[in-house]
């Protein structure tokens, strides 16, 4: 019998708590100088211990208990243990939490102009998007994060998100109208549904196997590798490889934390930060494949779908934004081609 969801996210958060003091003892055991205690740090993330987050997450802990002589130990919380998606991103204003590692559609709560990078097809491949956060946009987003008490580490991504339904093989546009569809909350994410006249609704990650099993929706929007450590192919078997968002994923520190910290120890948490974020990135390229094979192997229907014409059906959504985003969306479009 499968468990619930909410079961098998507790077990996950546990799971989480055990893994993150496991790593806290790991790093505890590289000595401070004598005489001094190592000052602990925390970095959050809402991904479970068996997604790449959680091995970006050990390499960056490593290399600043490293780099810094064991002065400084990070402390691993995945799964939410910290608090929910928004929260997280809270605590990183405020200084409860010291590092975070998000997607670019929970910041945009508190750093609006973030959510630009949600616009559905802004980004052709991965190469594309990682040129233009590495020039004057991803300056600019990271100025304005700035703004808002967090600094940006480096950018990376979090797997494609692609259409999965439980109801029906989605192939084009019009199999989507009057789905109920899972999103993630936002006003892009949102508009991008209600293009394709499909019905969005906005619900908790724990609650998403649950939400499938009695049909309250019928369809979600979110990376394989998701889709996958959820366990959702026991029950949805329809994967449709629409790549509407590229999933922009942020790797953050608290602005006033790393401010209190001394010049060198900044450039390390600086260089160990856009490191990890690399790292991400090669990461979640071999994580996709391998989501993806395995959702075959559990008789999922993997659907290559023209996505010139989900393109076109969600192109108003660029209408209903442009004030938003001022300068940003026209600057990242003439970059791109698009």
């Amino acid at each position: 019998m499968t468990d619930r969801p909410l079961d098998r996210s507790e077990f996950i958060k546990r799971g989480g708590l055990v893994t993150a003091a496991l790593a806290t003892g790991f790093l505890g055991s590289r000595a401070p100088a004598r005489g001094a205690e190592a000052q602990s740090l925390k970095l959050a993330f809402p991904d479970n211990v068996h997604t790449p987050s959680m091995k970006v997450a050990q390499r960056f802990a490593s290399e600043v208990a490293a780099k810094t002589n064991g002065r400084f130990k990070v402390d691993i919380f995945p799964g939410g243990t910290l608090g929910s998606e928004t929260n997280i991103v809270a605590g990183l204003q405020t200084g409860t939490i010291d590092f975070a590692m998000h997607t670019a559609g929970f910041v945009e709560s508190y750093v609006p102009t973030v959510g630009v990078l949600d616009m559905p097809f802004i980004f052709k491949d991965v190469a594309q998007a990682t040129r233009v956060l590495s020039g004057p946009v991803g300056k600019q987003l990271a100025a304005d994060c700035s703004q808002r008490n967090i600094e940006v580490l480096g950018w990376a991504q979090n797997a494609w998100r692609n259409v999965e339904c439980a109801e029906r093989a989605i192939k084009s546009p019009d199999d989507l109208k009057d789905v109920k569809i899972r999103i993630q909350a936002g006003p892009v994410f949102a508009a991008i549904f209600e293009a394709v006249g499909a019905v969005p609704v906005v619900m908790d990650w724990p609650d998403v196997y649950v939400g499938l099993s009695q049909k309250t929706i019928g369809a979600l929007e979110v990376p394989i590798p998701s889709f996958v450590s959820a366990k959702l192919y026991e029950i949805c078997k329809h994967i449709a490889l629409t790549r509407h968002v590229y999933n922009a994923t942020l790797f953050m520190a608290s602005k006033p934390k790393l401010a209190a910290m001394s010049p060198a120890d900044q450039e390390v948490i600086r260089h160990a930060g856009a490191g990890a974020s690399t790292y991400w990135l090669d990461l979640m390229g071999a994580a996709n494949k391998t989501a993806e094979a395995y959702s075959k192997s559990q008789g999922v229907q993997i659907i290559e779908v023209d996505r010139g014409a989900f393109r076109k059906a969600m192109a108003p959504v660029y209408q209903k934004f442009t004030s938003k985003f001022g300068n940003l969306l026209p600057q990242i479009l003439a970059e791109t081609g698009g």
